[in-house]
């Protein structure tokens, strides 16, 4: 019997009603056409990805599947994406992060690891720390156990990142000690917990290795300023630490003017407008925004343009200040 799919990405072809899919685990086992039919409406991830992620769906023996940390490779890259996507194979990766203060004699070893990697399955966590994949200093603690002061957590993850848009970044510049490049939306610019293959560094270093002139003897690249994930725009890196030395300084005494463009709901005023509302981020916390109690923050904006229906403007904004998120804290805060 051969059967298929209609899913969000295209036509899924199904062999029979009960199906194999040779994956980097071993061989998996799906259950039923139905269940296949929901994998793929609700799911970015692929189907033998998706089936990793629920083991109570996998025909075959557990025992079968062997865990060990995957180094990435430029095999696991999925070329050209899906619909414009870059999109990289899932891999298992060991990471330790330690303990802040703020956890301290307040979370268990569980509560940390679900805040902190986003697991919440509280067998997944019993079975992991059981094989030894979850180490509190290198060692196996029980999950209950209180975190104290320079404590690591160390765990084994099977990472799926998030797909990017696949522009590549566009060299600008370069020369012995920076290289600056163009930034595409939606990539982050550091390597972080989310993010590792579809990370800007990493995308430079592993990919456009032959267009940086790098030092053979310590291939660095530093970048010493960020833009957020959603921004794209011009990014300065250092090819050495002396160069990062320098460069940084050059921003945190403000000698490097940054300037953004932002499209806002709405028709902006005409006139420049300057923003001295405070801003506070908390520790601990992705978000920013508007307190008396935060720190100084000046932003200026210039209106540049208005669409034809006055529904939104085209603005030139200026950071006086660098603190997170700021521009958008400022743009909300003025409607």
């Amino acid at each position: 019997m051969e059967d298929s799919v209609d899913g969000r990405f295209g036509r899924w072809k199904i062999r029979s009603m009960e199906d194999s899919v040779d994956g980097r685990f071993g061989q998996f086992v799906l259950k039923s056409l139905d269940w296949i039919a929901a994998v793929v409406l609700d799911s970015l991830d692929w189907i033998v990805v998706v089936v990793l992620k629920s083991l109570d769906w996998i025909a075959v023996s557990k025992h079968q599947i062997t865990l060990k940390i995957i180094q990435l490779s430029e095999a696991d890259l999925l070329e050209g994406g899906i619909c414009s996507l870059r999109k990289v194979r899932p891999y298992l990766s060991k990471m330790s992060i330690p303990v802040p203060c703020t956890s301290w004699n307040v979370m268990d070893t569980k509560e940390f690891l679900v805040s902190t990697f986003y697991v919440s399955a509280h067998g997944v966590l019993e079975k992991k720390n059981e094989a030894g994949e979850i180490l509190v200093n290198d060692r196996v603690e029980r999950l209950d156990r209180k975190l104290q002061k320079h404590d690591v957590i160390t765990a084994i993850l099977h990472m799926h990142e998030p797909p990017v848009i696949d522009i590549p970044p566009t060299i600008i510049y370069q020369d012995d000690s920076i290289l600056v490049v163009n930034k595409p939306p939606s990539v982050v610019v550091h390597p972080a917990y989310r993010f590792k293959w579809n990370s800007l560094t990493d995308i430079l270093l592993l990919e456009h290795a032959d267009s940086i002139d790098l030092s053979r003897d310590s291939p660095i690249l530093k970048t010493v300023h960020r833009l957020d994930k959603q921004v794209s725009g011009i990014l300065v890196s250092c090819k050495s630490r002396e160069a990062a030395n320098e460069w940084s300084k050059y921003f945190q005494l403000r000698v490097v003017k940054k300037t953004y463009l932002a499209i806002v709901e709405g028709e902006f005023p005409a006139e420049k407008v300057v923003c001295d509302a405070r801003v506070q981020r908390p520790k601990g916390l992705a978000l920013s925004f508007i307190s008396e109690s935060g720190k100084k923050c000046q932003t200026v904006f210039q209106r540049i343009k208005v669409s034809n229906c006055r529904s939104r403007s085209l603005v030139l904004c200026q950071p006086i200040t660098g603190r997170g998120h700021q521009i958008r804290v400022h743009l909300q805060y003025l409607g």
